[in-house]
């Protein structure tokens, strides 16, 4: 059996009525979330994750995996108009600044030597 189907009859097993009740009052919008998220937003993710993995070694793109809730939560206050709390901001603060040594930490570290050196140089 597969595990789709079978957490279908377990959720239908489980939940019986209320499920039976949403697929029977099914929206638009909720149609066209599904649509979305199962053809758009996944044939479009994964396109550009392979396209990333086939460009660049895997070190430099494995961490961009971080992004993903950072771009969920501000798509989330952009288009949904949720609030977001001081704990969000932080962790969005604190997943963007993780990358950005993440990514540019080798660069940083450069400059710093240099710019030590040249100090130490002076003195």
């Amino acid at each position: 059996m597969d595990s789709a189907a079978a957490v279908f009859a377990l959720s239908l097993y489980l939940e019986g009525p209320l499920i039976e009740n949403a697929l029977l009052n099914i929206g638009f919008s909720s149609v066209f979330a599904l649509v979305y998220l199962a053809l758009i937003a996944t044939i479009l993710g994964y396109s550009l994750w392979g396209y990333l993995l086939s460009s660049y070694p895997v070190s430099q793109v494995a961490p961009l995996t971080l992004g993903v809730p950072v771009v969920g939560l501000s798509c989330a206050a952009w288009l949904l108009d949720e609030q977001l709390s001081s704990i969000q901001w932080l962790g969005i603060f604190l997943v963007l600044a993780g990358l950005g040594v993440n990514m540019r930490g080798p660069q940083l570290l450069r400059w710093l030597r240099r710019s030590g050196k040249a100090t130490a140089a002076e003195q």
